[in-house]
């Protein structure tokens, strides 16, 4: 019988630990309707369902799912709210330096904006509620009660899922390079967000070698993250200021200056994606995926102190 990989058990444990407890650590800025402890409590959800879909063979698909569920449940409660704090944030800044009618149609537009805003905060109690239950609490117990050790290599897993995130996100940015869209940019960012978590999951396996790729992807992020928060903004303003009765006479200028910084933050990516998804750095960083720094646990068990190291306590 094949020896079972302990390391995966110990890292899927202290992993998935730290992320609940990232949960919890937000859910009442959040509760407070804090911008930054909303999307401190959406991050830490989708955190949480990167490190249980990463070790999905240590823990039971029916232990899993009730905490994978509830944690997607806060991701989607806060995400038409985190959504407009982050259009509103970006228009107030904007405001605070315009003037004449670009100014007129900023404050229209965040006067509804901030209404609708308002209006959900049913969603936004939802989503931290969800958090709080209980029922939330229970369900880690029985993940955790529910642990084994696979058979498989926890470093050739690691491997493998990185490779594979990766070839994913350089497939379709290339996709994107020959057709551009906006919504195959959409599926661009998705697949660098599940990249990032990833890798962040695996640096210890790694070490500094993993903290300069995450540098270089988290580049790669700020710039389409900019993007996308200029393309929602200029959505956001149509969509209220077309409503408008009579509309401002700045809208236009407005719309027009947001999708400038839109273009200007798309050309920017496609030059740093362009290096990041070259050919022979490809080949580079498949390469450096698939020879993790750790030794396999069957040669060689981690110690307990190499572990506290690397996940905390």
């Amino acid at each position: 019988m094949a020896k079972r990989c302990v390391l995966a058990l110990e890292a899927a444990s202290r992993l998935v630990r730290a992320r609940a407890a990232m949960v919890h650590a937000s859910i009442e800025a959040a509760r407070a309707e804090d911008p930054d402890g909303i999307h401190d409590l959406r991050v830490a959800s989708r955190r949480l369902r990167a490190a249980l879909v990463a070790h999905r063979k240590v823990f039971m698909g029916g232990t899993r799912r009730p905490v994978t569920q509830r944690a997607r449940a806060i991701t989607k409660a806060l995400g038409k709210p985190r959504e407009l704090d982050v259009t509103i944030a970006l228009l107030e800044k904007r405001r605070r330096r315009r003037d004449g009618s670009v100014r007129a149609a900023l404050a229209v537009a965040l006067r509804r904006l901030r209404a609708e805003r308002k209006a959900l905060s049913n969603s936004v109690a939802e989503g931290a509620s969800a958090a709080a239950f209980r029922e939330f609490e229970l369900a880690l117990v029985d993940l955790f009660l529910g642990m084994r050790p696979p058979r498989t290599c926890y470093l050739k897993e690691a491997a493998r899922a990185l490779c594979r995130r990766y070839s994913g996100a350089r497939a379709v940015y290339l996709l994107w390079r020959g057709m551009p869209s906006e919504e195959t940019l959409h599926c661009i960012r998705i697949c660098l967000k599940k990249l990032r978590y990833a890798c962040e999951l695996y640096v210890p396996l790694y070490e500094e070698r993993m903290d300069v790729f995450v540098a270089a992807l988290k580049e790669l992020q700020d710039l389409l993250g900019t993007w996308n928060d200029r393309r929602l903004a200029r959505d956001h303003v149509r969509r209220v200021l077309a409503a408008a009765s009579p509309a401002p006479t700045g809208t236009e200028a407005l719309l027009a200056e947001l999708d400038q910084e839109a273009a200007d933050c798309l050309r920017a990516f496609g030059e740093l994606g362009t290096r990041f998804f070259a050919a022979e750095r490809a080949h580079e960083t498949r390469a450096f995926f698939e020879e993790p720094t750790w030794a396999c646990c069957r040669d060689a068990a981690p110690a307990d102190q190499q572990l506290e190291a690397a996940y905390g306590e």
